[in-house]
């Protein structure tokens, strides 16, 4: 069993449908949705798909998460996924509140939430630092490598993962993990239920998958909101420098990116 680590709105979903695509393509299953492959196909698939003890339902507070031994995972291999921290907290913001609706304050309250904000996904990387000993390979990529070159960091998730390399099976694995696709997948019957479903399929920001508005900026924080969001981490992340993390700390661009 591998481990893919990610803290929630790092961009998971994405690269589980890809996998398990993959999966069903190598085994030339069809079946009713991709998802199904993590069940029916661990022949092919041997993921283990973890947030630690940060998944948003878990409604824990930070002082919750708790020490974890990296003894647990000796010998383990192991795929650690981030994105930039900005990103992540208004992706995670859209979550708590129009899909699993854990939360329902303002963007402000929200990062300052000990259960939800900036304060719970640094203590999670904090987490990550203390588990790197114990895993005889941790492969790390980023999301924002992910969205630059796909077909290259899906190739190097495979390699990871100890999954054999089919190359018509990666482009067409990479096409059907478009936006666009997911999307359309994810109204459909047969995705109803699955982690790509949307909670309302009315409200698109209840979708797993949403389409960028014109005009829409990087972040939901205020100045003051983002200003907090960096001495939390100037202050309490204790592994800044890591190549895992690297720009995690960037300032964000002008545009958000909506997976």
């Amino acid at each position: 069993m591998h481990f893919f680590l990610s803290y929630p709105k790092a961009g998971r979903t994405w690269v589980r449908f890809m996998l398990d695509s993959y999966a069903c393509k190598l085994a030339g299953t069809p079946l009713n949705n991709v998802f199904d492959a993590e069940k029916q196909l661990a022949s092919h698939l041997h993921v283990e798909w973890s947030h630690l003890t940060a998944a948003m339902l878990f409604k824990l507070h930070y002082w919750q998460m708790g020490f974890i031994d990296p003894k647990a995972f000796k010998g383990k291999r192991a795929v650690l996924m981030t994105r930039n921290i900005y990103a992540t907290m208004t992706s995670a913001y859209f979550q708590a509140v129009n899909r699993v609706k854990v939360f329902a304050g303002t963007p402000a309250e929200f990062i300052r939430s000990p259960q939800y904000g900036i304060i719970k996904l640094v203590t999670f990387y904090n987490l990550c630092h203390h588990l790197m000993p114990g895993f005889c390979h941790c492969h790390a990529f980023t999301y924002e490598q992910l969205k630059a070159d796909p077909t290259g960091r899906f190739r190097d998730v495979l390699t990871a993962l100890d999954m054999p390399m089919r190359e018509e099976l990666i482009e067409q694995v990479i096409a059907e993990g478009s936006a666009a696709n997911m999307r359309a997948l994810s109204t459909t019957p047969a995705y109803a239920g699955t982690p790509l479903a949307p909670s309302n399929p009315d409200d698109p920001q209840s979708h797993k998958v949403r389409a960028s508005a014109d005009g829409e900026k990087q972040s939901i924080y205020s100045p003051d909101d983002m200003a907090y969001i960096r001495r939390v981490c100037d202050d309490l992340l204790v592994c800044p420098d890591e190549p895992w993390l690297q720009g995690a700390l960037d300032m964000p661009a002008a545009k958000t990116p909506r997976l």
